[in-house]
């Protein structure tokens, strides 16, 4: 039988350097998911995105507003960024921007639940409380979305994060495929909701962000910043720009028009399709100052209209 054994890991997590202390942990508060202002920022590479050179389809999850689903409240993930068109994410439930499902924690019993887009049936997630030796189960372990089989939990660590103790799962497979890892309150090693392949690309958690902290930062090669999408809403002129994003209490929009318009005007759509604002803007060239302040944090759509026609569009992200 195999043994099992914890360490407690103390690392820095902007350097490389780790202090491995072994010694078995007998008490430790468990660490949920978050329920707001969180952001995983993520890249997936495979053969296909150096095949067409797209290094990266890099993007970031974000928690939107609540929801409740059979009546049990659970929190909103929306997915923005860069989808590159040859090596989308493996995800055979939503490879794109948008909404990709809503989570919920299980505190007592150290596990999150997912449900997925199109669907009101809950899945498990993450189980953090399993054992060194245990078989993971649930929605990493879907045939049609992993290529690895029979996930198990290699070892267990216990790292501070931010002065505070959270435990880290190895998790392997038996052909090598996986090598990854699950950490308390954060997620996985290769981002929210990715597969566990490691072998010939996969996804990776660059770094987490809670209340605009940095607490995880997966690979310091890449700056931990939030992902704007490259491709304009409408084809290779872009009439406006969006910033700062994600936002706090305002954001700017900034328009560039062929002629100067009779009419023209900036329209806020929140998650479920509702006009939430208007604002008028003048001239051919200008800017906006949206007021945030009384809107809930989530992910809005930005439509420019012009004489009666919506003519580009674009994603700002509302943070607290």
């Amino acid at each position: 039988m195999k043994a099992k054994y914890i360490y407690l890991l103390v690392s820095c997590l902007v350097s490389t350097n780790l202090i491995l202390l072994p010694g078995l942990l007998q008490s430790q508060t468990y660490i949920p998911l978050p329920d707001s202002n969180a952001i995983w920022r993520t890249n997936w590479s495979d053969m296909n995105c150096f095949i067409y050179g797209y290094p990266y389809s890099q993007y970031q999850y974000l928690l939107s507003s609540d929801t409740l689903i059979n009546g049990t409240l659970y929190n909103k993930v929306i997915r923005t960024g860069f989808i590159s068109p040859f090596c989308p994410p493996f995800s055979p439930y939503q490879p794109s921007i948008g909404y990709q499902g809503a989570y919920r924690n299980d505190i007592a019993d150290q596990k999150v639940y997912l449900v997925l887009p199109d669907s009101t049936n809950e899945i498990l997630l993450y189980d953090f409380s399993l054992e060194v030796g245990d078989t993971l189960s649930g929605y990493f372990t879907f045939p049609d979305f992993s290529p690895c089989s029979f996930l198990i939990v290699d070892s267990i660590e216990y790292i501070i994060i931010n002065n505070i103790l959270r435990k880290r799962m190895k998790i392997t497979d038996e052909n090598m495929c996986s090598s990854s890892y699950f950490i308390e309150g954060i997620g996985s090693s290769t981002g929210l909701l990715e597969n566990l392949q490691s072998f010939e690309g996969g996804g990776e958690l660059i770094c987490f962000v809670k209340n605009d902290s940095i607490l995880y930062h997966g690979n310091p090669f890449f700056e931990c910043q939030i992902i704007l999408s490259t491709e304009s809403g409408f084809g290779d002129n872009p009439k406006i720009k969006v910033f700062p994003n994600p936002a706090q209490n305002y954001f700017i929009v900034e328009h560039h028009l062929d002629k100067a318009p009779k009419h023209a005007e900036i329209i806020l759509i929140d998650g479920l399709g509702h006009e939430i604002a208007r604002h008028e803007v003048k001239g051919r060239n200008n800017q906006e100052v949206v007021d945030t302040r009384m809107l809930k944090p989530s992910v809005y759509l930005v439509l420019l209209k012009v004489d009666g026609k919506v003519v580009d569009k674009s994603m700002i992200s509302i943070i607290r």
